[in-house]
């Protein structure tokens, strides 16, 4: 089992690979990264997920490296 956060999982991007990791048996989605969204369920913000997803966004920290 692949475990995974997705760091911008709110953007258009992080949603479609949330989108295509959620029809993976192999791959666990385990943290849902946002910056705008923490501490709401991702469910909440993308209503197409209602029945996939139960977890809550949380805070992405940006990383100048």
């Amino acid at each position: 089992m692949i475990r995974v956060g997705i760091i911008g999982s709110t953007g258009y991007a992080g949603s479609e690979l949330v989108r295509l990791l959620l029809q993976r048996s192999d791959v666990e989605i385990v943290w849902y990264g946002s910056h705008s969204y923490i501490g709401k369920k991702y469910a909440d913000v993308y209503r197409n997920f209602f029945k996939l997803v139960a977890a809550e966004c949380q805070e992405s920290r940006r990383c100048y490296c």
